[in-house]
């Protein structure tokens, strides 16, 4: 079928149950505090379709000690929004919501940190 794109509130997507087949999320989990992320990836589940994906890039959690050294910026100006996201926790919650099969696609650095890319699928649907 066509594609399209809609923007909605991630704690709240204006979408009937089971209508999408993609959600996609663009840097935008790290800005999100830990209460929301929560949501947003709840809403993403009941929106999705069965076989529906997830696809997430936003930060992740460094690896190095200079990757750690870089995400120290962002991390003292956050206000808690990206420690779920540089202590490697987005997969966990991503399950949390009721995804299977969470993996981490790929990961490009950049001066501020990690960026992670992460695909997921409803529980029991193949990727």
């Amino acid at each position: 079928g066509p594609l399209a794109f809609e923007q909605g509130s991630a704690a709240g997507l204006p979408f009937e149950e089971a209508v999408l087949d993609v959600v996609v999320s663009s840097l935008a989990f790290h800005h999100l505090n830990p209460s929301v992320k929560r949501m947003a990836l709840s809403e993403s589940y009941r929106v999705l379709r069965p076989g529906g994906r997830l696809w997430i890039a936003d930060f992740g959690p460094p690896r190095t000690r200079i990757g750690m050294v870089a995400t120290l910026p962002i991390r003292m100006l956050d206000g808690n929004t990206t420690s779920d996201n540089f202590l490697g926790r987005m997969p966990a919650l991503i399950e949390g919501a009721g995804f299977s099969h969470v993996v981490e696609v790929e990961r490009f650095y950049t001066i501020f940190g990690p960026v992670c890319f992460y695909a997921a699928n409803k529980k029991g649907d193949q990727l």
